[in-house]
Parts: C-alpha cells; sequence; structure tokens
C-alpha cells in the first residue's frame, strides 16, 4: 500500500507528533507501507533519525517549496498541483494505488492547497 502524508511543516508542533507517531504505530503494526511525507521546507522538529527506525514502513520525504503558509504570498494553484503531481510520480505513488492523508488542508494556511488537492 502506498500512503502519502502531507503537511505544511515538521516543526515543532502537534502535527509533527502526530505524523511521527502515526509511522511508528503502522510499523508496529507489521504493515508493510510505503510512505511519501510531503511537506514544505521547515523540518525543525523532524526525527532525523526516524526512518532508520522503521521496520516495515518505508519512508520518502520530498520537500515541495510551494506547500507551505503563504503568509503574505499567495501561491498558485496550478503551480502547486504540478510540484503535488511531480513527487508522486517521481516517487512512483500512482493515484489509483495512494491514499492521501492531508493534515489541515482547509484552514487558509496556504489558499492553493484545497484547490491543488
Amino acid at each position: 500500500m502506498n500512503v502519502a502524508v502531507l503537511h505544511y511543516h515538521l516543526n515543532q508542533g502537534g502535527v509533527t507528533r502526530v505524523v511521527a507517531n502515526h509511522l511508528r504505530s503502522l510499523d508496529v503494526a507489521g504493515r508493510d507501507v510505503r510512505v511519501l511525507l510531503v511537506t514544505g521546507p521547515r523540518r525543525d522538529a523532524w526525527p532525523a533519525d526516524l526512518a532508520e527506525s522503521l521496520s516495515h514502513v518505508r519512508l520518502e520525504t520530498v520537500v515541495v517549496p510551494d506547500f507551505e503558509y503563504d503568509e503574505g504570498t499567495t501561491f498558485d494553484s496550478e503551480r502547486l498541483t504540478a510540484a503535488l503531481r511531480g513527487a508522486f510520480e517521481a516517487a512512483g505513488f500512482a493515484a489509483g494505488e495512494t491514499v492521501l492523508h492531508v493534515h489541515n488542508h482547509a484552514l487558509g494556511k496556504n489558499l492553493a492547497a484545497p484547490f491543488a488537492l
């Protein structure tokens, strides 16, 4: 199974801990899963050794710069769509074989994200 987990950042906060714990839980369950972690460029709180500590979860992380908080800049939804699609294709995550798990996509932190997704 392929699972793509998307969140704007991996800095300190609840979602970062939740994502890491989700991955650990999948691993403990013994399910062989490929996970593509898609994030913006901020990754200050991500556990650097997590991928190597997982036995059943094959984790790949990809940074999509446009998948970030707007912070005064409105991103183009077509450009974000192309960037996300490119990341999925490069990882071999086909649409019909991949579950998207997106955190907080509609909070207004990135106005292009709901349209791109």
